[in-house]
């Protein structure tokens, strides 16, 4: 599976600072130091790169730089340091990135594959099948712009630097009470504990949110938390971000957003600097009269991404 020759052309490779080559050959040598200066094309077997040992892809990643397949020459550690390095353009890291991931080779991500990279991310986090399939659903949903459930290379580089890092939210969601979750892998917690995110804590409309995110109401799972997360990421779309805002604004829940709702959100907003009657009905009136497009004193989702698509601050 490895490379018939190096991923980087020789110019590339001349303007390679000769200090960091120099380093990393030293890097390669201190790996085998007898075997490389006894032979220069010397190819250490995959086990002796201890650089990649706590790497929960070592295998795959050895497998992938491997130009022969069952070892590691200096070239093959050199492209392979080189696509590690943080000056690697990120088109050549999504490049290795869905070699490395795509298991079965078949030049497709499938859900399996999409499987095991969970499985290896987390560890000793383990998911239930539900969680699992939940988060694999997600990506999918994302990225799989086709619909035919796996995802080809040109779906993967468009999604791989937005996808949600569910690992990090996790351990963030372990957290906040680490003995319910290490004790109970489907904990459900509290929403008292949940506000106390820096993200909720001071936010006016706490409550709303975790309300939209609980898929029980009475608690927030992973599942719930990812998705949060994932909706709050400076990388989410829009579009997801105001359906969100959308649920959060209609305090009723009759899918439509009123001068009751518009009411809440205003008060909420403005906390101590509260309007008298007056001026509360003037803002209303004037925000019916920009959004509310068919006159029925509401709003409806149409009508409220319409007005929200015309800010193009909304999703900072």
């Amino acid at each position: 599976m490895g490379l018939s020759h190096s991923a980087f052309s020789m110019q590339e490779l001349n303007d390679y600072e000769v200090k960091t080559k120099k380093s990393v050959h030293e890097r390669f040598s201190n790996l085998n130091p007898s075997a490389v200066k006894q032979n220069k094309n010397a190819k250490l077997p995959f086990e002796t790169v201890s650089e990649l040992k706590l790497n929960p892809f070592n295998d795959q990643i050895m497998k992938v730089f491997s130009v022969s397949g069952d070892g590691i020459t200096f070239e093959d550690f050199l492209d392979m340091m080189s696509v590690f390095s943080d000056r690697a353009p990120q088109s050549v890291k999504a490049e290795y990135a869905f070699r490395i991931y795509d298991f079965d080779e078949d030049d497709m991500i499938s859900q399996n594959d999409l499987k095991m990279v969970i499985q290896r991310l987390a560890g000793k986090n383990s998911f239930s099948e539900e969680q699992m399939q939940h988060m694999i659903d997600n990506i999918l949903k994302e990225a799989d712009l086709d619909g035919d459930k796996k995802l080809s290379f040109a779906e993967f580089e468009h999604a791989i630097f937005k996808a949600p890092d569910f690992v990090n939210v996790h351990k963030r969601f372990s957290n906040l009470n680490s003995s319910e979750v290490k004790r109970d892998k489907n904990a459900k917690l509290r929403f008292e504990i949940i506000s106390q995110l820096p993200e909720l804590k001071v936010n006016p409309f706490k409550d709303q949110i975790m309300k939209v995110f609980s898929s029980s109401g009475d608690g927030i799972t992973f599942e719930d938390f990812l998705d949060m997360m994932s909706v709050f990421s400076d990388s989410a779309p829009k579009p997801v971000k105001v359906e969100y805002a959308f649920r959060i604004y209609d305090f009723d829940g009759d899918d439509m957003i009123s001068s009751s709702d518009l009411k809440t959100v205003i008060t909420r907003l403005t906390g101590e600097n509260s309007l008298n009657d007056e001026e509360m009905q003037q803002l209303i009136d004037s925000i019916l009269k920009e959004a509310d497009l068919d006159d029925d004193a509401m709003l409806s989702f149409a009508e409220f991404e319409h007005v929200i698509s015309k800010a193009p601050d909304f999703a900072k």
